[in-house]
């Protein structure tokens, strides 16, 4: 059996005044016996500047908000990708890259190669996003050669892959490790899943970081995707901007820790310093 047993929450940096950091927080991929189930949480988390930790790390309890239904897994041609860490890559968020590479992808690109080329098409054409990106932990799922497969990167490194068998969870502080078992169904799994992914915040007191309806896309042996239960809503920001207009049309719902209305003065504040300085950096 293979699980990741590191845990990183990262954070970005780039050169805007006030910058928002926002943390994607747990998931978990495992190969069952008719396909690959990728689970997670949709919460993403923020904070300001002042409270970034050492190391990109950051206290849960200097979070000063948060919302929920963010996307964090994404079918590719061949394959599909999750990762846990910084929410934004310079300005911009996950899904813009993702949805920009995966219509430059190649259909030759499969799970084996597509982290080299996700990785080589940001550093070369989004080379502002190429840090964070980084920091990243990263899964990969699909199959090659009729093999299901998982592959796995810390911080740029590759992790130990996983064929035929195993899996890995964002979190070794999860209980998913004994309860795994290769022999359950897609459907099975992702009851265990979910259980996991809900209890995890309360057992580690990091409720404002995880949490959220947790989504499940399952890879079948021919690489098709299902999300189970549902796909994620509906439009999903891919820039500062994006959520600037979501936010304020209400079509995003923040959460915000107490104290609540400090908190959120200082959310808006921080989102509105933001999109001056993009507009100052276009000029």
């Amino acid at each position: 059996m293979k699980y990741l047993i590191a845990f990183v929450i990262t954070i970005c940096t780039v050169q805007l005044n006030a910058q928002l950091y926002f943390h994607g927080s747990f998931v978990i991929v495992a190969i069952c016996q008719d396909g690959i189930l990728i689970g997670s949480d949709s919460r993403v988390s923020f904070n300001s500047p002042e409270d970034e930790g050492k190391n990109y790390t950051v206290n849960a309890q200097k979070v000063i908000g948060y919302f929920d239904d963010f996307q964090k897994i994404f079918p590719l041609k061949n394959c599909a990708y999750v990762s846990v860490g910084p929410a934004i890559l310079g300005d911009k968020f996950m899904a813009y890259y993702l949805d920009t590479i995966n219509k430059l992808m190649p259909n030759t690109i499969n799970v084996t190669t597509a982290y080299d080329y996700i990785n080589s098409t940001i550093s070369t054409k989004f080379p502002e996003g190429w840090r964070p990106f980084m920091s990243l932990k990263i899964f990969i799922a699909g199959y090659f050669n009729n093999m299901p497969c998982i592959k796995a990167f810390v911080n740029g490194i590759a992790q130990p892959t996983a064929w035929r068998y195993g899996f890995y969870t964002s979190d070794n502080r999860s209980s998913f490790k004994a309860v795994y078992n290769r022999n359950l169904t897609c459907q099975q799994m992702k009851l265990l899943m979910d259980l996991c992914i809900k209890q995890l915040p309360t057992e580690i007191n990091e409720q404002t970081i995880i949490g959220g309806k947790s989504y499940f896309l399952e890879i079948t042996p021919k690489n098709e995707f299902i999300w189970l239960d549902g796909a994620l809503p509906q439009p999903q920001p891919k820039n500062f901007q994006q959520l600037y207009k979501l936010y304020h049309s209400n079509k995003i719902k923040m959460t915000f820790v107490p104290p609540i209305p400090e908190n959120k003065v200082k959310f808006e504040a921080m989102l509105d310093s933001t999109i001056a300085s993009l507009k100052k950096i276009k000029k």
